[in-house]
């Protein structure tokens, strides 16, 4: 978790994608298992 946080610190708009990216995933992996 610390890894993630200091990535974040050296490129912010990189992790931001990257988390968008892993939140947009979950959120549609979620809708299929439960939609």
């Amino acid at each position: 978790m610390s890894l993630i946080i200091a990535q974040m610190q050296r490129c912010p708009w990189n992790s931001a994608k990257i988390v968008l990216g892993a939140s947009a995933l979950f959120a549609s992996a979620f809708y299929l298992l439960h939609g």
